[in-house]
């Protein structure tokens, strides 16, 4: 199976990104001696969600905050 990301949910993506970066304690901005979010990066988690009227998208973070975003464009529905 491919799951794939449409515009509006990419977008929603980069936003959710953008603001939970200001907070995240995993967050790499490249200036630390070390990345805590392991050699290859990985600290988010992507969940897709095959439905009969659509595809559920997500995205979570592996910080301790729990802080996760629903992608899902339901417009498309």
């Amino acid at each position: 199976m491919r799951f794939t990301l449409d515009e509006v949910e990419i977008k929603k993506l980069i936003d959710w990104q953008t603001e939970h970066d200001t907070v995240c304690p995993y967050y790499d901005d490249g200036t630390g001696p070390v990345s805590k979010s392991g050699a290859i990066g990985g600290r988010t988690m992507y969940s897709f969600t095959p439905t009969s009227i659509g595809t559920i998208a997500s995205v979570k973070c592996c910080c301790d905050r729990g802080s996760a975003c629903d992608l899902t464009n339901y417009g498309v529905w």
